[in-house]
């Protein structure tokens, strides 16, 4: 049933990319980890950095004009032509891979960070720690991984419907009006899947802008490849 889950939740995102979805400039949390974590904590200001699930570039960009040599994946089509041309000088570095790829079959390089920022929770626990031990080895030793991970404070598990399998199926309607499906975790959840990392930091970010729609919470976790 996952591999339909996959399917229906990549082709509600390449859909959403191909009518303009997409931040047009990185998020706060992002700019944060590298200001607070990367540069201050850990003096990390350069590298080949990958960002999995990239969209249409936004973060990679800014982390190219922070020193950085961007890498990218995402399922979507539509998004990668877009981070393409929003890259020119990188745009080899940026590919379609499958919702579950062998990453190798994209990338020989060694990274000094890899990252995944509302992504990996659209896959199962499985298809998570496959991914996890991809990054673990393409990361040099000293290396950075941080994702995110949502929250089951978020406002979406309000809108949780009788689902096959492992991922919930979330329904929305009205300002988003479409159907995905998420692999909701709590933090204690999040730290054991991602134990293969020493970690660093775990935080958190939420919002409401909208009342009646309710928070965005997110964990976030930084760790570091020993």
């Amino acid at each position: 049933m996952s591999a339909k889950q996959y399917d229906s939740t990549t082709a509600a995102y390449d859909g959403k990319y191909e009518h303009g979805y997409g931040l047009n400039y990185p998020d706060g949390h992002i700019i944060r980890i590298n200001e607070h974590v990367l540069k201050y904590e850990l003096g990390l200001t350069g590298g080949k950095i990958l960002d999995f699930g990239c969209g249409i570039g936004q973060h990679v960009e800014y982390f190219a004009k922070n020193g950085y040599v961007p890498y990218g994946c995402d399922v979507s089509e539509s998004a990668i032509k877009q981070c393409k041309a929003r890259i020119p000088k990188h745009s080899e570095n940026f590919y379609v891979n499958e919702s579950v790829p062998n990453l190798k079959d994209y990338f020989n390089e060694e990274f000094d960070v890899i990252f995944s920022n509302q992504v990996l929770y659209y896959l199962t626990d499985n298809d998570i720690n496959n991914l996890v031990l991809q990054f673990y080895n393409m990361l040099k030793p000293g290396g950075i991984f941080f994702a995110t991970m949502i929250a089951p404070e978020n406002y979406m598990f309000k809108h949780i419907e009788p689902t096959e399998g492992e991922l919930s199926k979330v329904v929305l309607k009205g300002r988003v009006n479409d159907t995905t499906y998420v692999n909701f975790k709590t933090k204690e959840e999040m730290l054991k899947m991602f134990d293969i990392f020493k970690k660093i930091q775990v935080g958190w970010y939420s919002q409401i802008i909208r009342e009646q729609e309710g928070q965005t919470d997110h964990f976030i976790f930084i760790g570091k490849k020993e």
